[in-house]
């Protein structure tokens, strides 16, 4: 259901958040151009069309809060996770303030 983009790795103690992008084919099923996931909506429109896996406790909670809780914990590959690391390979436009920053101090001392 979910394409290699996102992985996680857990065992009985903790967990890694693998992270690599959305899968534009998948994406590009259902968003172009013109026609974008509702942003008012957190990532509700990710989950419904199984674009993001369902994992509680990686996701910002004002992300998450127009999900209907039950409808993600019946979801068939839901999973309570406390990740020990999150590795994204790319900048997240929905981002907190210090990874905001660390995003623009890269930009900044860029040679490109």
């Amino acid at each position: 259901m979910y394409r290699e983009n996102k992985i996680l790795l857990d065992d009985e103690d903790s967990a890694l958040f693998l992270d690599f992008g959305l899968n534009f084919t998948e994406e590009g099923k259902y968003f172009d151009e013109f026609l974008k996931p509702r942003q008012i909506l957190g990532i509700y429109d990710y989950f419904n069309l199984n674009l993001i896996p369902p994992l509680y406790g990686i996701y910002r909670d004002d992300l998450i809060s127009h999900l209907p809780q039950e409808k993600l914990r019946e979801h068939p590959l839901f999973r309570e996770i406390h990740p020990s690391g999150i590795l994204l390979s790319h900048a997240h436009l929905l981002t907190s303030l210090t990874s905001a920053l660390i995003i623009k101090s890269l930009e900044d001392t860029s040679k490109m």
